[in-house]
């Protein structure tokens, strides 16, 4: 089953599930069944009566949306590591941040695609380490402001890595209140030296918007095209 596919059948679980949340909770529009366990309430329009589901029927469609995300989750772990090649903890690190950070995961493998090609112990021109290619003076606070200990050689760990660069990341996303391209050019350029990109462009539509940015966001559609079809 593709992506697509399992995105709308869990979206109409959700919506059924919430609908039977928001009306079980309008008491004074409840009446009850004297022989059965189901519940009528009155439709907000029209005094028509729409069957709530039951306990039981509840909990089947919330296994059901538990398998479905489980799966989902499986396949995509299968497929980040044949594009990767990154280790299982690695893997379930990139998902897991992605979910705390709020950032599509295929924007992630984007961002690791550009920096490091995939490869954990790759050393960049100016000293960057690891998947996010970080730098020292990025880094370290960053560690610090999580109260987790610094030290350079653990850039080249790749959870390690993942949870200081997406961190970093989660930081400009919000400074730059979602605008994609300014957080994707300021962590490869340095806020400071977003500044001075964008006043070198003040003519363009969106001066953000870089060769970096574009391709981060090409690979990341890649990605999920693929993933889509996998």
């Amino acid at each position: 089953m593709q992506i697509k596919t399992k995105v709308i059948s869990f979206i109409l679980v959700i919506v059924v599930i919430m609908l039977t949340i928001q009306v079980a909770t309008a008491e004074d529009k409840i009446e009850s069944f004297e022989e059965s366990d189901d519940m009528v309430i009155l439709s907000p329009i029209g005094n028509e009566p729409i069957r709530v589901i039951n306990d039981f029927e509840m909990e089947g469609l919330l296994s059901l949306v538990e398998e479905e995300r489980a799966t989902t989750e499986r396949e995509l772990e299968g497929y980040i590591a044949e594009l990767t090649g990154l280790s299982d903890e690695a893997i379930g690190k990139l998902i897991k941040q992605s979910e705390v950070i709020g950032i599509d995961v295929f924007l992630l493998l984007g961002i690791i695609r550009v920096e490091s090609n995939f490869d954990p112990y790759v050393v960049g021109a100016l000293g960057e380490r690891g998947l996010g290619q970080l730098m020292a003076n990025t880094a370290r606070p960053v560690a610090n402001n999580m109260g987790i200990a610094y030290d350079p050689e653990l850039l080249f760990d790749p959870e390690y890595n993942i949870l200081l660069f997406t961190t970093q990341l989660k930081y400009l996303y919000d400074f730059y209140n979602g605008d994609i391209h300014m957080t994707l050019s300021s962590y490869n350029r340095g806020q400071y030296g977003l500044e001075k990109y964008m006043a070198s462009r003040n003519g363009y539509t969106n001066p953000a918007m870089s060769t970096y940015s574009v391709t981060i966001l090409e690979y990341a559609n890649t990605y999920r095209i693929e993933f889509d079809n996998y």
